[in-house]
């Protein structure tokens, strides 16, 4: 697909914005004048002509490609279909949503003024053109989807019971600041989605995936086997069953950890993490080399990762990510005067 041919490794969807304004959306009458205001004001032709530029097959089904006008006669049956889906970022208080409507009540009333002016046919399974309604706050935007498929389905069709999505797993690797040799593993791979992601992107390091679930592993193959065949070549992964908290691996082996840890929901609860994660990122720890060894982790259960992180303090610099949160990061290494520890940059990580 030429979006991922452009490196757009961690897009999901991808939308040309045909405008954006600000607008009261706590009035009790916004969902209203959706239908009888704003979708009369707004003009689709940049919008359409970009979407008929990277989709030629589309656009010789659009009527509006013909007449040159998105605006069509309600008797052409060859007239675009669309649909509406409406995102909100709405702002919280407490549980309660500060918006007095739902995303749906939203995106129905405001494709009901969609067709009453443009003559387009409603299709909620496969439109022509999918339009995206998207509220933060006051600040909302009109626009049409590009992408006809969500982008982070790749490189996976085994799937396993919790699956992550391929631009997690390019956000992983990416953050790992992965170089050319660089051994990088996986020690609780699933369906193997982290090192196939990264094989393709840093074609010049090694990865290795391990799974202890015999199911995992066949999924792992199942992954490894269509990627090959798809990209007609042989990728630089392998895959073995192990069990995390004993890993088959020399000491200081390793480069790079890269790992999306149970995190007690699916699979897993919280006091099985508070086992589980000490004996695992110890041995993470033991098999990466110190200095230069790095590991990014994923998870949910940010008190079982903090209370299992000290075991790591007598190893390597550490990196903790959970999405869009505040973390840091603490660099620790043994002196001749004992044990120096100093808290360094914090950043800010974003998944989704």
């Amino acid at each position: 697909m030429w979006f991922q041919g452009k490196g757009l490794r961690t897009i999901a969807k991808l939308y040309v914005i045909n405008e954006r304004r600000i607008m009261d959306t706590l009035a009790p009458d916004y969902v209203a004048k959706l239908r009888s205001e704003t979708a009369k004001s707004i003009d689709w032709t940049s919008s359409l002509k970009i979407l008929a530029e990277y989709f030629p097959h589309k656009a010789e089904s659009l009527a509006w490609k013909r007449s040159g006008n998105y605006q069509v006669d309600r008797a052409d049956q060859r007239r675009p279909t669309f649909r509406v889906t409406c995102a909100r970022a709405d702002e919280r208080i407490g549980e309660a949503s500060r918006h007095n409507f739902k995303s749906p009540d939203a995106a129905v009333q405001f494709g009901l003024g969609i067709a009453d002016v443009t003559g387009w046919r409603t299709d909620l399974k496969d439109p022509d053109i999918d339009v995206l309604l998207h509220i933060a706050s006051d600040d909302v935007m009109f626009g049409i989807q590009l992408t006809q498929e969500a982008l982070h389905r790749r490189n996976v069709v085994a799937l396993g019971r919790t699956p992550l999505i391929g631009t997690i797993c390019y956000s992983l690797a990416y953050l790992a600041n992965i170089q050319p040799g660089d051994v990088v593993v996986d020690p609780m791979c699933g369906g193997l989605s982290v090192p196939l992601e990264g094989a393709l992107n840093w074609p010049a390091a090694y990865f290795l995936g391990g799974e202890m679930h015999e199911q995992g592993v066949q999924n792992s193959d199942t992954n490894l086997r269509s990627v090959n065949k798809g990209h007609g070549k042989t990728i630089s992964v392998d895959i073995l069953r192990w069990d995390v908290t004993r890993l088959p691996l020399r000491s200081a082996s390793v480069d790079v950890i890269l790992c999306d840890l149970p995190f007690g929901k699916k699979v897993g609860s919280p006091l099985q993490n508070q086992v589980l994660y000490p004996k695992a990122l110890h041995e993470m720890a033991r098999v990466t080399r110190k200095e230069t060894g790095r590991a990014v982790l994923l998870t949910a259960d940010k008190g079982g990762l903090k209370t299992a992180s000290l075991v790591f303090l007598s190893f390597y610099l550490c990196a903790f990510f959970s999405p869009g949160k505040i973390l840091k990061f603490r660099l620790c290494k043994e002196t001749r005067h004992g044990r120096k520890q100093s808290w360094c940059t914090s950043t800010r990580v974003e998944f989704g």
